[in-house]
């Protein structure tokens, strides 16, 4: 039974490899209350968001964040995202591809 679980976490190991960020930015928030920030991956990860205070109904500044990612599936498919959220909520748009 030892021998069995070691073989199985031997297996998980092997399979779960470190991603290597290709690519950091980010843009602290200026004096406005903008900010953005992005990343990648060597796996194909990829993330990038911007806010900023926007006015809104209420007459109360509100912070909309806008961004997108894209990731490969399982199945190898790869799928991106858009969103939007803002005091309407999370607001995504999926595109498979």
């Amino acid at each position: 039974m030892k021998v069995l679980f070691a073989l199985l976490m031997l297996t998980v190991v092997t399979q779960c490899q470190e991603e290597v960020i290709l690519r950091n930015d980010f843009d602290s928030p200026g004096p406005d209350g903008t900010y953005r920030w992005a990343f990648q991956t060597d796996g194909g990860i990829y993330h990038e968001q911007r806010g900023s205070l926007q006015p809104a109904a209420s007459g109360v500044p509100a912070l909309v964040v806008e961004g997108q990612y894209q990731y490969t599936a399982p199945d190898g498919q790869l799928i991106h995202v858009f969103y939007r959220a803002d005091e309407n909520g999370f607001q995504p748009k999926l595109i498979k591809q």
